[in-house]
């Protein structure tokens, strides 16, 4: 797409009974003609499942719209960029439909403190994160996790590269998130280890982390 003004007119002329969006790339486009964009695929009344690349929902701003979205699954890609939380939040309180979140990005950008009195939790059973590379300390994480989707069911954690340490296999680590997440059914962790990990200690990490989460009642997968 070449986000123009143009477009603009006949994107909002011809999409009021668009139930499926996907937007797989952008040639060009102003931050404005984008931000514009990303306002009126929000305000489409029957739009229920939509696929952007990252760089149009990462708004600085808010969106002045008054309405909400009916979207109910939503995957934001961008193998390239980053994918910032405190612009994720401003997106999604503005998808109060949401089941299921689904984002590839380069890194997740974390900010350091959420405003819990602000912040719109969504009701997203199933989040997949697929990212090239983890820099956010485990805690942070899941904080913010359990911040942004209290409901959460299915989680899935995809690392493209392999990981540096063990801190997202420490089956201590993992404790205080599953006791806060009561509705959480599944979890999977598509990761691999960094060559100077040791392979005993990497499965012996693997092996308490399932035990874990079977006494737990939550079924684990965790592929290499």
């Amino acid at each position: 797409m070449n986000i123009t003004e143009g477009l603009l007119n006949i994107f909002q002329q011809n999409t009021s009974h668009l139930r499926y969006l996907n937007i797989s790339s952008i040639v060009s486009g102003n931050k404005k003609c984008i931000h514009q964009l990303l306002e009126m695929i929000i305000s489409l009344p029957n739009l229920q499942i939509c696929r952007l690349r990252l760089g149009i929902s990462m708004s600085p701003i808010q969106l002045k719209i008054s309405s909400k979205s009916p979207i109910k699954n939503l995957r934001l890609f961008g193998i390239n960029e980053n994918c910032s939380t405190d612009r994720l939040i401003l997106l999604l309180q503005y998808l109060p439909c949401l089941q299921s979140l689904h984002i590839i990005a380069n890194q997740l950008n974390c900010v350091s403190k959420i405003n819990t009195k602000t912040i719109f939790t969504a009701p997203i059973s199933n989040f997949i994160l697929n990212i090239h590379q983890f820099n956010v300390p485990f805690v942070q994480f899941t904080n913010f996790i359990l911040t942004l989707t209290p409901c959460l069911q299915e989680l899935t954690i995809i690392c493209r590269t392999p990981l540096e340490n063990l801190n997202y296999l420490n089956h201590q680590e993992w404790i205080p998130f599953i006791q806060s997440s009561s509705n959480l059914k599944k979890l999977t962790l598509n990761i691999d280890r960094i060559s100077t990990i040791n392979e005993q200690i990497w499965d012996k990490n693997c092996q308490k982390l399932t035990k874990l989460m079977t006494e737990n009642h939550i079924a684990i997968q965790i592929r290499k």
